[in-house]
């Protein structure tokens, strides 16, 4: 969530908000005072253990292009009831490190279905519920020509696996139980992955004796895993492509061990022919975290699966009981604990991972509470102006996150609570996009009920590419992102492969263009132009050397209570950061040596806002008292096209004055509604595609205020359009209570008109001021 404040007026009083939605969804938070500070070797080998292996239907953002070149075709179809085949086959095998392709054909009169993937426990090659390990929720809904289908042809969906994504394509001795399910039946297919042999090797044994436990060679050169599941004595011998070094693991997805976990990982072993006696003890844990998974009306949940990670050894986890109980047993240290989303998501809102600190022999309570879903926000999604299925759309707040993915005809439901709307609302946003798009919306502040919340994705021809490096190592990245932006309204993001490589998509036009990642300063390239073709562009970060941080606790005025999930940003022009309070209202940000600004804010309460905290190779402490805001009256109306009076929707509204503000969209009718304390107000509405509505001087004293709107749609003017804008330096720059911006338009017909304007925007993207500007 780190970004340097930008010292240009412009950036700095339009970026904080508008990047906000992309902060919440691709990182995380840093909570309970831990942040990992990790060598490059060691981030490689914190990636390693918290590999997703199972996650088969990541979307491979390289590869599913629609091309339809490798389409398996099954003769002889003719069943009425689903059926799923695997390289065309219902019982098949393959090497390890192949790729493999599955294919369904849907029932009659169907065009979606649910797939499932087990694990087949006892090697029989049938499936066996009560024997058989469950890896793939099936929730994992499959969509007839949606963005992942491989096959055009209407009835049959094919998706390729390939060996380099997350997988089991590299997990030798496997067996894999593929079931899909439409309204018409049921099918199962079987694969078996062969182990690898080659020249290359390492062995062992693992105590206790136990079947299905992992093995994985990690090479340290090119990052490519392979991985064996140990016979039923225990044993394992997994084989790589080449000789190299490798690090040496084992851990346990599947559960078999009940919380024990292995007492070594061998890092930097030559595997340059076969070697042996690499083996591996399971040991039984000294400490737990246990805790209860309870909804927000303090009923249990149970069967969810909790689990703990940490950055030296796999993940452990644990179910819920019928009491919503779970116990981890771990070892002493620093733990990341949550709970896994395909369980949750739809019926929950999935609450934000939590760090705790462990003990030996201690047991740390972490508890949940995951809000129980009861309404929805609803869209359509359109690629190239076509409705467009399979495409997965996010939403968070404070109080959880959610998912849903886009319908055969474009639509979506996401699942919401209406708590959240009480936290300011939703962010609702699409991340994970298809190749070489870019999308038009990022929406924030979306309350529950809100439809018409629409995504438009386009085709690009061009973009920016390249790397991400850390610039005192030379060393390619392994997170990070890259955001593009014209106006700092409308940005456009991509994460980073673990090689560092980045690629987005972009409309053409000029750029200023944003590379970051934790724990490192941001790094900017100013004026890239992006025309019809993908410009490359290396970025090299700096490093941030965390000197002290800022912490304390937030308490509600007068009562002292602990405010839970109010949210702190520490700033100044060169960092900053942000984090949010935790049950206790304790929250903690590392932070380099420098003078800062405060603000913290939970909606429900008046922001507080702190000048010159000082980090000098000391942690301070900082409490917050945050007064809650007493609601006199309320500001309402409707918003119509100007001459038609056709009523607009999803009008995006903010009202506001120094100590409070608030924003809302208007609904199917136009309509608009918030909640005040007393005080004047201005307001601002916008829309795309038409002129933004600027309101001032609204009185709101212990009365409900009625304010219509009218908004002007653009009219296109080649007459009237700039020719050339010229944006000068603002001086001073920094600065902390004035500014003075110079600037020049060049166009002699725009000279003539009545007037030109200019508008500012504070942190949170609200117009505060608009003035005219004489010709």
């Amino acid at each position: 969530m780190k970004r340097i404040f930008f010292v240009s007026l412009l950036i700095i009083i339009v970026t904080i908000s508008l990047l906000n939605a992309e902060y919440n969804f691709q990182k995380e938070k840093v909570k309970n005072g831990v942040v990992f500070k990790n060598s490059l070797e060691k981030e490689k080998l914190n990636k390693i253990k918290n590999y997703d292996f199972f996650k088969f239907f990541q979307h491979d953002k390289k590869r599913t292009n629609h091309n339809f070149q490798n389409i398996i075709k099954v003769p002889n179809i003719t069943r009425d009831e689903i059926s799923i085949f695997i390289n065309g086959e219902e019982n098949t095998s393959i090497t390890q490190g192949e790729d493999f392709i599955m294919t369904v054909y849907f029932s009659d009169e169907c065009n979606s279905a649910t797939v499932q993937i087990w694990v087949d426990m006892n090697g029989n090659g049938t499936l066996e519920e009560d024997e058989d390990f469950l890896i793939q929720d099936d929730d994992d809904e499959i969509i007839d020509n949606d963005i992942e289908d491989e096959n055009p042809e209407t009835g049959v969906y094919q998706k390729t696996f390939y060996a380099e994504d997350d997988g089991p394509n590299n997990v030798g001795n496997l067996g894999l139980l593929f079931s899909a399910t439409d309204e018409g039946g049921n099918d199962v297919a079987f694969l078996y992955i062969n182990a690898l042999v080659s020249d290359y090797s390492v062995s062992g044994h693992i105590t206790p004796e136990l079947p299905n436990i992992i093995v994985g060679a990690f090479s340290l050169e090119n990052e490519i895993t392979w991985m064996v599941m140990t016979d039923s004595e225990g044993n394992y011998q997994s084989f790589v492509n080449e000789a190299g070094y490798y690090m040496v693991m084992t851990f346990d997805p599947l559960g078999i061990t009940g919380g024990m976990y292995p007492d070594t990982t061998y890092t930097d072993v030559l595997i340059d022919g076969h070697l042996t006696g690499y083996d591996f003890h399971y040991l039984t844990p000294s400490s737990t975290i246990s805790g209860t998974v309870l909804d927000n009306y303090g009923n249990p949940i149970e069967g969810v699966e909790v689990r703990a990670d940490q950055e030296d050894m796999m993940g452990i986890f644990d179910t819920t009981d019928e009491n919503g109980n779970y116990t981890i047993g771990v070892s002493a240290g620093f733990w990341r604990v949550g709970i896994n989303e395909n369980d949750l998501i739809p019926d929950y809102l999935v609450p934000e991972n939590q760090y705790v600190f462990v003990e030996e022999d201690e047991n740390v309570v972490q508890n949940f509470v995951a809000y129980v879903v009861d309404a929805t926000i609803e869209g359509t999604v359109y690629l190239d102006e076509t409705p467009v299925a399979g495409i997965r759309i996010n939403g968070n707040n404070s109080l959880g996150y959610t998912e849903t993915i886009s319908e055969f005809n474009g639509s979506y439901i996401l699942p919401v609570s209406t708590f959240g709307d009480n936290e300011g609302g939703y962010s609702v946003n699409i991340w994970d996009l298809p190749p070489d798009t870019y999308v038009d919306e990022y929406y924030n502040g979306i309350v529950s009920g809100s439809t018409g919340i629409d995504f438009h994705i386009h085709s690009a021809s061009g973009g920016i590419e390249g790397y991400l490096f850390d610039a005192e190592s030379e060393e390619p990245l392994e997170d990070g992102w890259v955001s593009a932006t014209q106006d700092y309204q409308t940005w456009y993001n991509t994460g980073i492969e673990e090689d560092g490589y980045y690629h987005l998509a972009l409309p053409n036009g000029i750029y200023d263009v944003f590379a970051n990642a934790d724990d490192y300063y941001q790094e900017t390239a100013f004026g890239v132009e992006i025309q019809d073709e993908f410009v490359y562009y290396e970025f090299y970060l700096e490093p941030v050397t965390f000197d002290g941080a800022l912490w304390g606790y937030i308490y509600e005025q007068g009562t002292g209570n602990p405010i839970e999930n109010a949210n702190i940003w520490v700033s100044n022009e060169e960092y900053w950061d942000g984090t949010t309070s935790d049950e206790d209202g304790y929250y903690y940000i590392p932070l380099p040596n420098g003078t800062y600004w405060v603000d913290v804010n939970k909606p429900g309460y008046t922001m507080v806002h702190l000048d010159e905290i000082e980090i000098n190779n000391l942690e301070v402490q900082q409490n917050f008292y945050l007064t809650p805001i007493i609601y006199d009256g309320s500001l309402s109306g409707y918003v119509y096209e100007d001459s038609t009076e056709i009523p607009l929707e999803n009008v995006w509204i903010w009202v506001y004055n120094q100590d409070y503000w608030v924003g809302t969209f208007t609904d199917a009718t136009g309509y608009y509604y918030v909640d005040l304390p007393n005080g004047t107000y201005s307001l601002n509405a916008n829309k795309d595609g038409y002129e933004d509505f600027y309101s001032e001087n609204i009185e709101v004293y212990d009365e409900d205020v009625i304010l219509d709107i009218y908004m002007m749609p653009i009219v296109s003017s080649d007459e009237n359009e700039i020719k050339e804008l010229l944006l000068l330096q603002n001086f001073p720059n920094p600065f902390k209570n004035s500014t003075v911006i110079s600037f020049s338009v060049g166009n002699e017909q725009n000279k003539q008109n009545e007037q030109n304007t200019i508008s500012i925007y504070n942190i949170k993207g609200q117009k505060i001021r608009q003035f005219s500007i004489p010709n």
